[in-house]
């Protein structure tokens, strides 16, 4: 009976291990991509723990932010879903042109957190970590 239970008790720890072995496995791949940034003039790919405001990124679809940026370039269409900060369903369009608005509903900005569902831009690093909006918020 003995025998028994400590096999079940083994079986029971092996697939445990298993399961998160595979959970680490997937957390490691949500690791933020690497970003292509403009520095000095030349064209670089950094990762987002190395990025510091002034730099110029190049957002494009797809791309999760991992900084606060102002946009100073983009094409027509450049759209981002900012359901992360303000639980709006539309993806909004961006623009390059300065504005009045406060900070988060200024088209001209792109936040931490949110995601690039069309198009591609260039902007300038404006914040990183705890100095982004959603940083700043949290706190």
């Amino acid at each position: 009976m003995l025998g028994v239970v400590v096999t079940l008790a083994d079986i029971c720890g092996y697939y445990q291990d298993s399961k998160s072995v595979d959970l680490m496995g997937s957390l490691s791949k949500m690791k933020p991509k690497d970003v292509v940034v403009t520095r000095d003039g030349k064209r670089e790919t950094l990762e987002p723990a190395k990025l510091v405001p002034g730099v110029i990124c190049e957002p494009t679809t797809g791309m999760a932010l991992t900084a606060d940026l102002r946009v100073i370039q983009c094409t027509l269409g450049m759209e981002v879903d900012n359901s992360s900060l303000a639980g709006e369903s539309d993806a909004l369009k961006r623009d390059w042109n300065s504005s009045n608005e406060t900070p988060p509903e200024s088209p001209n900005m792109c936040f931490f957190g949110t995601l690039i569902v069309n198009d591609k831009g260039q902007g300038m690093l404006i914040a990183t970590g705890d100095e982004t909006f959603m940083g700043r918020t949290v706190l």
